[in-house]
């Protein structure tokens, strides 16, 4: 996959929404309200609904969690880490994060959301003229090194071994 279709990807991948596929056209979009129903009462703790950590938790554990839930506070560390290194937000970082998983399985790799982000982690870091580099081009590259290694920590070693920073 090129850093333009994981881009591209990014860009119009939407996680709550579906693909603009899934968006109903014609005279019945029309008819069809936008204001959603009565939403059923909470069960249990509140939940976080909207953070960059809580999304990628509720990704990778297949629902939302509570707010306090170790798997928020471990994607909220990696992310502070990643966008002080990367050019990126953290919601960006978030969103490519997806789509890197998403690129991965479509090659019939799997490799969950934290391994993906933390091997990234160790790709950036200090770099001449006070750059940063961009969170998205690394991802690109993580994606084609899977590709040829089947193995995450092979595929980061195999980076950290050829790209100068």
């Amino acid at each position: 996959m090129s850093h333009r279709t994981l881009v591209l990807t990014v860009t119009l991948g939407c996680l709550s929404c579906g693909s603009p596929a899934d968006a109903p056209h014609g005279p019945a979009a029309a008819n069809q309200s936008s204001v959603p129903g009565p939403v059923p009462p909470l069960a249990g703790p509140p939940v976080a609904y909207s953070s960059p950590e809580s999304r990628l938790a509720f990704v990778e554990r297949g629902g939302f969690m509570p707010i306090g839930d170790p798997a928020v506070a471990r994607f909220r560390s990696v992310l502070d880490q990643l966008s002080s290194k990367y050019a990126e937000s953290s919601g960006s970082i978030a969103d490519v994060s997806i789509a890197t998983q998403k690129a991965l399985r479509e090659k019939g790799l799997e490799e969950s959301l934290l391994n993906i982000m933390e091997g990234l982690n160790q790709l950036g870091g200090p770099l001449r003229h006070h750059l940063k580099h961009k969170y998205a081009d690394w991802a690109a590259v993580y994606v084609k090194a899977r590709g040829r290694e089947k193995d995450h920590g092979a595929a980061i070693r195999s980076i950290l071994n050829s790209s100068p920073t």
